[in-house]
C-alpha cells in the first residue's frame, strides 16, 4: 500500500528544498542545449525548436546560470563544448532519458502476480 505524505511532512521537505537553495532544471533548457551541440548552431537548434536563433541562446544562457557554468565556447565561427560542457552533456542525456522513462511506464516493476 502506499502511503501519502502528510501535509506537514510535504511542507517540511519544501521547506527543506528551499533552504538547499535546490534549484530545478528545465528540461527544455536541456533539449535546447543538445540541440545546438548536435547541430552545432544556434540557427539550426532553432530550426528543429520552431524559435529563433536568440530564443535557443537565451535558454543556453538561462541553462548556465542554472548550473552555474560556462557549458559552450561560442566564436564567430563555430561552438564547441567546455570542458564542463563535455562532462554535463552526458548528464544532460540520462536526465532526459530517465524523464522519458518515467513518462512511459518503464520505471513500474512488474509483479509476478
Amino acid at each position: 500500500m502506499t502511503r501519502i505524505a502528510s501535509v506537514s511532512t510535504l511542507r517540511l521537505f519544501y521547506k527543506r528544498h528551499q533552504m538547499n537553495n535546490t534549484r530545478d532544471i528545465d528540461l527544455a533548457l536541456l533539449r535546447a542545449f543538445i540541440a545546438v551541440v548536435e547541430t552545432g548552431s544556434f540557427s539550426a537548434a532553432g530550426r528543429a525548436f520552431e524559435k529563433t536563433a536568440s530564443a535557443v541562446f537565451y535558454q543556453i544562457h538561462r541553462l548556465e546560470e542554472t548550473v552555474n557554468q560556462k557549458l559552450l565556447i561560442r566564436d564567430r565561427r563555430k561552438i564547441k563544448l567546455s570542458k564542463d560542457g563535455h562532462r554535463f552533456l552526458s548528464q544532460a542525456h540520462a536526465l532526459l532519458q530517465l524523464n522519458d522513462q518515467i513518462l512511459n511506464g518503464k520505471w513500474r516493476v512488474r509483479s509476478s502476480e
